[in-house]
């Protein structure tokens, strides 16, 4: 925990906001106390984590999203979508469903 109160993004005056918070759990987890996550007991803590973290991380997808669709327009963020769904079926052999709902909803409301 030592590490988490020194991180230097909090002794810095910059903004700090979910991403910094991500990075910094990531970090944590990866570099410091990974054994945390693994003395969770049990499906359910693990479970009900990364709910909790995929939440966020949805949110925070759908706020960069509506900010890149009004600062950069529809057609542009639409062409950086349908590039990518191709990318992620075609070469990588897989789908986000979630990515692909946001996406319908923003084109009906936004065409």
């Amino acid at each position: 925990m030592e590490w988490a109160r020194n991180w230097p993004y909090l002794k810095s005056e910059r903004i700090f906001a979910v991403p910094h918070y991500m990075l910094a759990l990531r970090e944590w987890v990866n570099y410091e106390d990974a054994y945390l996550f693994f003395m969770l007991y049990g499906p359910n803590p693990r479970e009900r984590l990364v709910r909790s973290l995929n939440g966020i991380t949805a949110s925070y997808l759908t706020e960069a999203e509506y900010y890149l669709i009004r600062r950069y327009g529809w057609n542009a963020m639409n062409l950086q979508f349908t590039t990518f769904v191709y990318q992620l079926t075609d070469k990588q052999h897989s789908s986000s469903p979630e990515l692909e709902n946001r996406f319908e909803v923003y084109s009906k409301v936004l065409s």
